[in-house]
């Protein structure tokens, strides 16, 4: 870690020029008014667009989840509203900014990832949940609290080293262990691609519920599990099909619709 830190600096100066000088706006840490997508495209390839005409609002304090077949766009969709690429058409709004305008420093402040395979150093509980970061006690509990790590805390205490890699956890504990990151940053938006992908279904349960139950952010997830257990606890599915939004509603408004989630649905059962 002692070595790493030339480096880190090193990435962060490299940033910092490269950012374009237009982005020179702030954003909170809170979002208050929310995030609207209007007549979105994007393409990785001149004339192949991956992304056709959305348009999409995500409110604070709800839960979205996005699902389609692959290569609908789930995940280009979500790298963009992280910043990751400004070569679309259409715009991206927080709070009534252009995310084009906002500085990538201000963004990764605001947005936390639940990745898939969430690193874990051979450390302390605590130390993984900080990230080696100084933070108030009653902070660090409250979100052990909130993303349901106080057994594991409790059990084996704060200063019980997780393994190289995590190896010492379950994928449930891991996946805690992020969200615990996120809540602790105090992030107005969380943001995750699949973050059940390796858990058993009574482990995607708990994390979805874990996620949804986090009531002062905007969560936005992608899943290509199609488990009623799992979509029913999020406020609108996002239903993808080929670029374009198909379908948006509750579980239970998109099967009574018999549309294409229903169809999606279906055929996943």
């Amino acid at each position: 870690m002692k070595s790493s830190k030339g480096l880190i600096e090193k990435l962060e100066n490299s940033l910092k020029e490269e950012e374009n000088t237009e982005r020179t706006e702030e954003c909170n840490v809170k979002v208050d008014n929310g995030i609207e997508i209007k007549n979105l495209s994007f393409g990785y390839e001149e004339g192949k667009e991956v992304l056709h005409d959305i348009s999409l609002k995500f409110e604070p304090g709800k839960s979205y989840v996005i699902v389609g077949n692959s290569g609908s766009g789930k995940s280009t969709l979500l790298s963009l509203l992280k910043g990751g690429n400004d070569n679309y058409t259409g715009s991206i709004t927080l709070d009534g900014k252009n995310i084009k305008n906002i500085t990538y420093s201000s963004l990764f402040a605001l947005v936390s990832d639940v990745e898939q395979n969430v690193f874990v150093f051979d450390a302390p509980v605590r130390d993984n949940i900080t990230m080696f970061k100084s933070f108030p006690d009653k902070e660090v509990k409250e979100a052990e609290e909130r993303s349901n790590l106080l057994k594991l805390v409790s059990d084996k205490g704060d200063l019980f080293k997780c393994g190289e890699n995590g190896k010492f956890l379950s994928g449930g504990e891991k996946q805690r262990i992020s969200i615990a990151r996120a809540l602790l940053k105090k992030s107005g938006i969380i943001i995750a691609d699949e973050p059940w992908a390796a858990l058993d279904k009574e482990n995607s349960y708990l994390i979805a519920k874990d996620l949804t139950g986090i009531d002062d952010a905007i969560k936005i997830v992608v899943s290509h599990a199609l488990d009623k257990k799992i979509l029913s606890q999020f406020d609108e599915i996002i239903a993808l099909r080929d670029g374009k939004v198909e379908e948006t509603g509750t579980f239970d408004e998109l099967i009574n619709s018999r549309g294409y989630f229903s169809a999606l649905y279906t055929v996943a059962q």
